[in-house]
């Protein structure tokens, strides 16, 4: 072990907490936010590693900071209100190491610390840092920092690396959204949270809004000055940075909202972390950019798409029908009844630029009878003016009708008047039911000018099961 000499003993340690940059790992969750300002349970990383190293006596901070300096330097200040002092250094891109050595100063202070900020400091890392402090000229976490062996050469102190143990490393973003979800469920502890606690661990930083109806199940962490507003699912396991709106019927659960981000009206976010218009989903581990002029593109050339194949099937279809159809549609006049009967039904036309789903309507006319199939037959007259597919998921009947993003995602979703839902459920059967039933249908593939369907669509027409 080294030995520190009478002039570093009287001298104030100091902590040299380094912003690891950009990395390519994070994609667009660093666009605008430097990685230890990411938030990590109710508060940023930074403030994590300023928290235990004060604990474990360090009072003097040299933050040499790279992505979005400004707003690293913006929340910390000075460090006044956390009883320390700080200062900064900027990080240029490509700077050798030699020069990163050279902006940390010597001649004031005794012993160093050093560390980058791509990890969670555990408790334990407080009470193992005392100890080499008091024995050692320089100490890091071993594997964390690469110019920890020449400072030390440099500075002709002892060099002391604490076991990687005593940091959560954070160095993708699936790590930062495990690390959170592990202080949530208390596997990593932070014995000073943020905010206000309200009931089993929950905390609800200042100046948030929160309507009635809102339900809430924790753990949940919220940060300052955001808004819930009415009909919203929050939790469990959920951590909202600042300034965040979830707006109307929102769902959000195990996930990571980071700060000054909107999620729009009924959306359902899980296992994810959002940022702006980022999304990165844990579960694939894949990124996904919500980008509002790709949207109005899209928008402005939504059609549905029929193929001639379709409307071929549609007219052969029409001919060998239409003796049967006018027979059942002068049985119902003869009876004294209406032999048709028109409606509406919702075709998905894309989404405007708050997300929000939109539908154009389509006229349809049916026959006013009880068997499922035979009531579509007039709208094989949909299929030839290119408005509906002739196979494809159940039409919506009204716009309030929700899909499950998982089927309404999918990219061979079209509506149509031939569906899975026409060949198995009845009446009686529920939304859900017909839900199924599309799914089944989109697994199995059986969408477009699929031949098999018709040919059991036009058998079923002739059955009484419906």
């Amino acid at each position: 072990k080294g030995r520190i000499n009478m002039s570093q003993a009287i001298l104030p340690p100091l902590a040299v907490l380094i912003d690891p940059g950009k990395l390519s790992a994070f994609a667009g969750l660093l666009d605008d936010c430097a990685l230890p300002m990411l938030t990590l349970g109710t508060k940023p990383i930074v403030q994590h590693w300023v928290e235990r190293l004060s604990e474990a006596g360090i009072k003097h901070f040299l933050m040499m900071v790279d992505n979005v300096p400004e707003k690293t330097r913006a929340f910390l200040g000075n460090g006044e209100r956390w009883g320390v002092e700080i200062q900064y250094a900027n990080i240029r891109k490509g700077q050798a190491h030699k020069a990163q050595i050279s902006m940390v100063p010597s001649e004031d202070y005794g012993q160093v610390f050093i560390a980058q900020m791509a990890g969670f400091p555990k408790i334990s890392l407080a009470e193992d840092l005392r100890d080499a402090l008091s024995t050692m000229d320089v100490v890091s976490v071993d594997g964390i920092v690469h110019w920890t062996d020449q400072f030390a050469e440099q500075h002709q102190g002892a060099l002391c690396k604490l076991d990687t143990e005593h940091v959560r490393l954070i160095d993708h973003p699936k790590a930062y959204w495990l690390a959170n979800m592990d202080i949530l469920s208390g596997k990593l502890e932070d014995p000073l949270p943020f905010g206000f606690p309200v009931g089993d661990g929950s905390w609800i930083a200042s100046n948030c809004k929160v309507q009635n109806t809102v339900r809430s199940f924790p753990p949940i962490f919220l940060g300052e000055n955001s808004i819930l507003s009415k009909g919203v699912v929050i939790g469990p396991n959920v951590v909202v940075a600042d300034r965040c709106v979830l707006d109307v019927g929102a769902f959000v659960k195990d996930s990571v909202v980071l700060s000054r981000t909107f999620i729009g009206s009924h959306i359902a976010i899980q296992n994810m972390i959002v940022s702006g218009d980022t999304v990165y989903r844990a579960e694939d581990d894949i990124f996904l950019h919500i980008n509002d002029l790709e949207i109005l593109a899209k928008n402005a050339h939504a059609h549905t798409s029929v193929t001639l194949l379709e409307r071929l099937l549609a007219f052969i279809s029409l001919l060998v029908l239409l003796l049967p159809s006018a027979l059942v549609a002068l049985q119902r006049k003869l009876t004294g009844k209406d032999a048709l009967r028109n409606g509406t039904v919702y075709i998905e036309h894309g989404r405007d630029l708050n997300g929000y789903r939109q539908f154009k309507p389509v006229s349809v006319t049916s026959l006013n009878v009880s068997h499922r199939l035979w009531r579509k037959v007039p709208w094989l007259i949909n299929v030839l003016r290119a408005e509906l597919a002739l196979v494809g998921s159940s039409p919506r009947i009204n716009e309030a009708v929700e899909y499950p993003c998982w089927v309404s995602d999918a990219e061979d979703f079209v509506a149509g008047v031939i569906s899975q839902a026409d060949l198995v459920a009845t009446d009686n059967d529920s939304f859900e039911e017909v839900v199924i039933a599309d799914a089944y249908q989109l697994t199995r593939g059986e969408v477009g000018p699929h031949v098999g369907m018709w040919l059991k669509w036009l058998a079923g027409l002739f059955s009484f099961k419906h």
